[in-house]
């Protein structure tokens, strides 16, 4: 499964992993496939994955969401209040945060690979796990779920996200993100749920 494996190389770079990962996957009504992967440190589990692969060829495609209209990433602050330890996955991504309507839990906000990573369904898999990052009440929670829907790949050096906080109850957030190429392609569609801590 490409976002298991790219997930594994991305945090294989954080010192003191040791990892496994477990998988199956079952072909269902010759449209699909769905796995499961189940990513073990020290032999405890860490992380359990989910998908559904597959397409249907056929020409016509609508995309109902539209790229907002923001600053480029070079005008942007970077973002550099998180724990920036050489070697941790934080310290390889590249934040920028283009605007956040505190109020709304609205946010823009740009993100690339400092690696230049090309892009893949691993890479915005990471990506959208960042959702909360941009408004101050949610940057710093405990990611427990995440749901990833892959649109189309385009290559792009940066990634714009729309992160929309829907609601914070009980010490939980809930929140969705839409990812942009550059061009204004909707590459990929998430959300999250997230303890704050």
């Amino acid at each position: 499964m490409a976002i298991v494996a790219g997930w594994s190389r991305l945090s294989a770079r954080v010192a003191g992993f040791r990892q496994e990962c477990l998988h199956e996957g079952r072909q269902h009504k010759r449209r699909a496939v769905h796995g499961r992967a189940t990513i073990l440190e020290n032999g405890r589990p860490i992380h359990i994955i989910t998908g559904s692969l597959g397409k249907l060829e056929r020409e016509e495609t609508r995309t109902y969401f539209s790229m907002p209209d923001t600053r480029p990433p070079e005008s942007c602050k970077e973002r550099n209040e998180f724990d920036l330890v050489p070697g941790n996955l934080i310290s390889l991504i590249d934040i920028r945060i283009a605007s956040v309507d505190l109020d709304k839990g609205y946010s823009l906000m740009w993100i690339r690979s400092r690696d230049r990573l090309p892009m893949s369904a691993a890479w915005l898999a990471v990506l959208a796990d960042f959702m909360p990052a941009p408004h101050p009440e949610s940057n710093k929670c405990t990611s427990l779920d995440n749901v990833l829907r892959v649109h189309k790949l385009v290559e792009s050096e940066w990634v714009l996200g729309e992160c929309q906080l829907s609601e914070y109850r009980n010490g939980y957030f809930h929140g969705d993100i839409n990812m942009f190429a550059q061009d204004g392609t909707l590459l990929a569609t998430g959300n999250q749920t997230a303890l704050k801590f």
